[in-house]
């Protein structure tokens, strides 16, 4: 059972107020304490800012299974094509620690909107360092190449000149 109500009581707000806050009708709110609907992921989302909570919270990990939306359909002029995932979404076990580090406060105080945005950066971070230690691996590999290469440009380098002059010479040789 979702802990909708635990958390709200817990912060002593009422439910017209995280209706509000959240931007959603009190009446659909209620029916998600009540568990009679399940929010979209967006109303949910506010809802956890609403309430300054993590989703983990809210649902149990059991109770929530967040896939990629990889095979959704969508036609496009008359032709049916497969969709690239705009989103990602994951679910992510932390330890208890975590939660009273990935607070709306904490990430606000350190420059982030939403645990959304700090999950982005970090995921860029990530690509950076793994960009890096790709380039790094090919440096060697490039070095040798560049070796090779640099031996035969060179030998070129000092031949052109040479060929100049042999292209010079054929025409006084006709």
């Amino acid at each position: 059972m979702p802990k909708f109500r635990e958390l709200r009581e817990e912060k002593g707000l009422q439910a017209k107020q995280v209706a509000e806050q959240a931007g959603i009708d009190p009446t659909l709110y209620s029916r998600f304490e009540n568990y009679r609907a399940l929010p979209i992921p967006t109303d949910f989302e506010r809802i956890v800012e609403a309430l300054n909570c993590l989703p983990i919270e809210i649902y149990s990990p059991d109770e929530v299974r967040l896939l990629p939306n990889a095979n959704r359909v969508e036609a496009t002029g008359g032709a049916r094509t497969t969709a690239e995932p705009t989103e990602y979404k994951m679910t992510v076990r932390l330890g208890n620690d975590s939660r009273q580090v990935l607070t709306r406060e904490v990430l606000q105080k350190c420059g982030y909107k939403s645990i959304n945005e700090w999950v982005a950066v970090c995921v860029q971070r990530l690509k950076s360092q793994y960009d890096a230690i790709i380039s790094a691996e090919k440096k060697p590999r490039n070095a040798l190449r560049n070796k090779a290469h640099g031996a035969v440009g060179a030998r070129q380098s000092t031949n052109t000149p040479t060929d100049t002059i042999l292209s010079k010479s054929k025409t006084f040789v006709k």
